[in-house]
């Protein structure tokens, strides 16, 4: 679905592409981010990719599924097992993408990985939950079909779905 709009940007003059993708989407083309990438490589146009760790904010229930797993359950219900994973602020990625504005050409056809500053397990970010929301939050580590399931009984669509599946796999 991105690749007619690289084309455009491209085709239009656009200079340089910000990417913001995840960790791994160069090599996994699994991931929907890797046929992005390509798409912008093949562009011509100079670009930075953002392969940007876990956000923070994927677990605030107006944004994403998994606050209202917290909010609505008490539990932070992640298929990933005992994988540890880092937290990033997404005002982080943006303050990063102004940097890159402001002065593109040191960031002309670079890939950064951006992460938070320790790795966690969703076990840990239940604990710390605890204590910030001072009420017992458990992880819950479901299997695929039971997180499948409580997803898309949500409305959560196959596609987004399919995605998050792949994210906690790889973790």
């Amino acid at each position: 679905w991105m690749a007619p709009f690289v084309a455009a940007a491209a085709d239009a003059g656009v200079g340089h592409i910000i990417y913001v993708t995840v960790p791994g989407a160069d090599e996994r083309k699994v991931v929907p981010h890797h046929h992005v990438e390509q798409a912008i490589l093949a562009s011509g146009a100079h670009h930075t990719f953002l392969r940007c760790g876990y956000f923070s904010q994927n677990l605030v229930r107006s944004i994403s599924t998994h606050g209202v797993d917290i909010a609505e359950h008490d539990e932070v219900f992640v298929p990933a097992g005992d994988s540890t994973t880092t937290f990033l602020d997404s005002r982080d990625v943006a303050a990063a993408v102004i940097e890159i504005l402001v002065d593109p050409t040191p960031h002309h056809d670079t890939a950064y990985v951006l992460t938070g500053p320790e790795a966690l397990t969703f076990g840990q970010v239940a604990e710390v939950l605890t204590e910030v929301l001072e009420r017992p939050i458990t992880y819950v580590s479901p299997s695929i079909p039971k997180y499948v399931r409580r997803l898309r009984k949500r409305g959560v669509t196959w596609d987004t779905v399919f995605f998050m599946n792949i994210v906690y796999r790889l973790a």
